[in-house]
C-alpha cells in the first residue's frame, strides 16, 4: 500500500502524533470505559473463552474492538499506555487518508489539497476522539479509506475499509451501506448511460462482499444466541433507557438537537459555507468546472444524503443517542464538499474563507456550555484538564481518609478505577441523583449534575475546588 503526502502535510501528521503522545497516558473517558475497559477485560481475564460479551455490558456492536485490545494487552499488559498505543495505527491512518483525500480531490501538493486536509483534520470532534481509546477512531480510519478507494478505483482498499467498518460497530455497518450508494453514484457519473443496470449493481457490490458476510454472520449468530437483535436495545444493560422510543413531539425535539449537533463545536461556519455555496450554485444554474468536479461533488452529496438518512436521522427516534461522534462521517463529507464548492465558486477571498473555517472549527474546543446545556466532552479537547484534576482530587480524598462509600457522583466520575484506570479496584461511587451521601464529587464534565451545581455550592461545604481551562471540579460535604 503506497501512501503519499504533499510537502506540507507531514507537519499535520507530526501535530497529530504530538497530541496523541501527550494524551497517551490519560485515563479512559466517557463511553471508552465501556469499549476500552469492560469489553476487553472480559476477553482478557477469560482468555478469549467466550465469543459474546455478557448481556450487562453487551452494547450490540461486534466484539472485534474489545478482542483487539485484549490481544494487545496479552502482549503489552493491561494498562492505559498499551490501550492508547493500540489506537496509534488508526490515528496515523486517519491523517494519511485525510491527506490522500485532499490530493485526490484537488491534485497532489496543491494549496487546496493542503487546506482540504487541514479542514478535515481540524474538526473538534475528531481531535477529541483521537485522544481517546475509541472505536470511532477505527471507524473514521476505515471510512476515509473507503471514500478514497471509491474515488481512486482501488478495490482492495475499498474491501479493507468495508471490513473495518463492518466489524467495528453497527454504525460502521450503516456507513458501509452509504459507501455502496456513493460508489454507485460515482460510477454512474462515469458511465453516463442506463444500460445493464442489474449487472452494474452486482459488479459494484463485489468489494463489499467480505464485509457484508462478516457483518451478516455476526448479526445472525448474535441474534440467534442472545435472542435480541444487535440493532435494538438490550434491556439488561445500563444504557437501555437511551434506546427508549420517543413520541412525535420527542422526535421533533431530537431533530432540532440533531441539527444543532451538526453545527456544534465549531462546525457552524463550515456548514454555512457549504449551504450558501450549494444554494447559490443551484440558483445560478452554473455548470461545474469540468466533468471530474461534477462527478466528485454530486457523488459526495449522495454520500451525505445517505449518511443522514441511514445513520443520523434514525437517532431521532430514541431518547439518548445524540453524541457528536456519531456524526463524524457525515460532517467529514460535508467539509470536503464545502471545499469543492468553495474552489469551484466565483467567491472572492477563497483562501481566507477556508482559513476562517479552520479557525472556527478549532474554536470548537472552547465551546463549553453553561449549566443546563450538555457539552459533548468526549468530542472536544476541552476535556484535557479533567485528567490532572481528577488525579489531584483522588489524592486529596485518599490523604483525608474519606471512604468511597460516603461519596456520590455521576457519570463519568462515579466509575471505578477498574473502569477508568484499568486498575484492580472495582468499587464505584454512589449515584448523586439517587442516593444521599456525606460527600459529593462534582465536575461540570458530569452533564447530569450541571442543574444541581448551584444548589451544591449554596447548601454544601466546599472542601476543595479547582478549575483548569474549561473544566471545574469540587468536593462538597453535606452540612450537618
Amino acid at each position: 500500500m503506497t501512501f503519499w503526502l504533499s510537502r506540507k502535510k507531514p507537519v499535520l501528521l507530526i501535530l497529530y502524533l504530538a497530541l496523541f503522545f501527550i494524551t497517551c497516558n490519560n485515563a479512559l473517558f466517557w463511553d471508552t470505559m465501556q469499549f476500552a475497559s469492560f469489553h476487553p477485560s472480559w476477553y482478557y481475564y477469560n482468555n478469549f473463552s467466550y465469543l459474546w460479551l455478557p448481556d450487562t455490558i453487551d452494547s450490540g456492536h461486534p466484539p472485534f474492538f474489545g478482542m483487539y485490545l485484549a490481544a494487545i494487552w496479552k502482549i503489552l499488559g493491561r494498562n492505559l499506555l498499551a490501550t492508547h498505543l493500540a489506537m496509534l495505527p488508526f490515528v496515523i491512518m486517519i491523517v494519511v487518508q485525510a491527506a490522500r483525500l485532499g490530493d485526490i480531490l484537488f491534485g497532489k501538493a496543491t494549496v487546496w489539497s493542503f487546506l482540504c486536509t487541514l479542514i478535515v483534520l481540524s474538526e473538534t470532534a475528531l481531535l477529541g476522539q483521537i485522544t481517546l481509546a475509541s472505536p470511532d477512531v477505527v471507524l473514521m480510519a476505515g471510512f476515509l479509506l473507503g471514500i478514497n478507494a471509491v474515488l481512486s478505483g482501488n478495490k482492495v482498499h475499498l474491501a479493507t475499509g468495508v471490513v473495518l467498518l463492518s466489524v467495528i460497530s453497527t454504525r460502521g455497518m450503516m456507513c458501509v451501506a452509504a459507501l455502496y450508494l456513493f460508489l454507485i453514484a460515482y460510477r454512474w457519473a462515469e458511465r453516463g448511460r442506463y444500460a445493464g443496470m442489474p449487472l452494474f449493481l452486482l459488479s459494484a457490490l463485489a468489494p463489499f462482499l467480505p464485509g457484508i458476510i462478516l457483518a451478516g454472520a455476526y448479526l445472525v449468530l448474535h441474534n440467534t444466541d442472545k435472542g435480541w437483535s444487535s440493532v435494538s436495545t438490550n434491556t439488561a444493560s445500563a444504557w437501555a433507557p437511551a434506546f427508549s422510543r420517543v413520541d412525535a413531539k420527542g422526535f421533533i425535539h431530537n431533530l432540532f438537537i440533531l441539527c444543532w449537533r451538526i453545527i456544534d463545536l465549531g462546525r457552524i461556519l463550515t456548514v454555512l459555507v457549504f449551504a450558501w455555496l450549494l444554494v447559490k450554485r443551484i440558483l445560478e444554474r452554473r455548470k461545474p468546472n469540468g466533468q471530474k468536479e461534477h462527478q466528485q461533488l454530486n457523488s459526495l452529496l449522495v454520500l451525505m444524503a445517505a449518511l443522514f438518512v441511514i445513520s443520523a436521522l434514525p437517532l431521532c427516534f430514541f431518547s439518548g443517542l445524540m453524541g457528536h461522534r456519531y456524526l463524524l462521517p457525515l460532517t467529514t463529507v460535508l467539509a470536503a464538499a464545502a471545499v469543492i464548492l468553495l474552489v469551484g465558486s466565483r467567491q472572492r477571498f477563497k483562501k481566507e474563507i477556508a482559513a476562517a473555517m479552520i479557525l472556527v472549527q478549532l474554536s470548537g474546543n472552547f465551546w463549553v456550555y453553561p449549566a443546563g446545556l450538555s457539552t459533548g466532552w468526549d468530542s472536544t479537547l476541552a476535556q484535557l484538564p479533567y485528567y490532572p484534576l481528577r488525579e489531584d482530587f483522588k489524592q486529596y480524598i485518599q490523604e483525608h481518609g474519606i471512604p468511597a462509600e460516603e461519596i456520590s457522583s455521576q457519570f463519568p466520575l462515579w466509575s471505578s478505577s477498574y473502569g477508568i484506570d484499568l486498575g484492580a479496584d472495582t468499587v464505584r461511587y454512589k449515584d448523586a441523583l439517587q442516593v444521599q451521601t456525606r460527600y459529593i464529587w462534582y465536575s461540570n464534565v458530569c452533564n447530569s449534575l450541571q442543574d444541581s451545581a448551584a444548589y451544591y455550592f449554596r447548601n454544601f461545604k466546599v472542601l476543595k475546588y479547582e478549575k483548569k481551562g474549561q473544566v471545574e471540579m469540587a468536593l462538597f460535604e453535606r452540612k450537618q
